[in-house]
């Protein structure tokens, strides 16, 4: 069985910590297999919490997700006051990952003055695996602060937490960051951009490609 998601989605207010995804804001476990969203999400109001957003889901504690895609695009407006995990896919996942791939283009034109995590497939990625994922989807961040911190940002992963095996994974959408500030110390300001994944802290990546340029 497919589960199909075709419906554009608008948000224009939004509580603390919130979830926002085309098929799933919030899910604490299970396996998902043929998920489809073709409908876009577009997030116009200030964000003071935490978010979560993806195309198939906002946050996603699963066990395994196969055969997942994504050809909507999401388009957050408002301003980032706090955390953000934005991916094509899934803004947080800690699943294992078979056959998952993103088409859909992510654009940030609020003023961002936070952390923020984002990438093709995901945005935060706690999961262990990923094998034959690719994203074609381009992602753009317009606007940061000059108090800005750090911006993680990459073709698949924004940010992994876990050991990861990466296999038979491919990027080849166009990163994009404007008006980049580097004035404060720390972490703060600075940029972490990659076509596959921005940080990498533990595991093995094979047979994985970046097509384009960051």
């Amino acid at each position: 069985k497919v589960t199909l998601a075709s419906k554009d989605t608008t948000v224009d207010n939004i509580d603390p910590r919130t979830f926002i995804g085309g098929i799933i804001g919030y899910s604490g476990g299970g396996a998902f297999s043929n998920f489809n969203n073709s409908g876009n999400l577009t997030i116009n109001c200030t964000m003071n919490a935490v978010t979560h957003i993806g195309g198939i889901s906002g946050y996603k504690a699963a066990s395994t997700s196969t055969s997942l895609t994504n050809s909507g695009n999401i388009e957050v407006n408002g301003a980032i006051n706090n955390f953000g995990h934005y991916g094509g896919i899934s803004g947080w996942d800690s699943s294992a990952w078979t056959t998952v791939t993103n088409s859909g283009n992510i654009i940030v034109n609020g003023e961002c003055s936070m952390i923020i995590r984002f990438g093709g497939l995901v945005g935060h990625y706690k999961g262990t695996g990923m094998t034959d994922c690719s994203n074609s989807g381009d992602a753009k961040l317009n606007k940061r602060a000059t108090s800005a911190q750090a911006v993680y940002m990459a073709g698949i992963a924004g940010h992994t937490e876990s050991a990861l095996t990466m296999t038979n994974c491919t990027n080849s959408g166009t990163l994009t960051v404007g008006n980049i500030s580097n004035t404060n110390d720390g972490n703060n300001g600075r940029l972490y951009m990659a076509g596959l994944v921005s940080t990498f802290n533990a595991g093995t990546i094979s047979h994985c490609q970046n097509l384009k340029s960051a």
